[in-house]
């Protein structure tokens, strides 16, 4: 009897320059965000909000990547 053969798949990460560059900018909008918070001043509630949306973006981004290569393996 002929030995199983399990046939090996590449599984393509699906992480290219787009993905990388939306997670710098939401990067980049937190610090952004963090010195409008230590500047304080009338644009603290600005510099939270803003900290927040970058935060929550990225994460939720990055779900998305995950799923994304999640669903090329089935």
């Amino acid at each position: 009897m002929p030995a199983l053969q399990r046939k090996e798949r590449a599984v393509d990460m699906g992480f290219g320059a787009k993905d990388v560059v939306v997670l710098l900018v939401c990067g980049v909008a937190a610090v952004v965000a963090l010195v409008m918070i230590s500047i304080a001043g009338e644009v603290y509630g600005l510099g939270i909000a803003l900290f927040a949306v970058a935060v929550v973006a990225a994460f939720w981004y990055l779900k998305r990547m995950f799923d994304r290569v999640d669903a090329g393996r089935h």
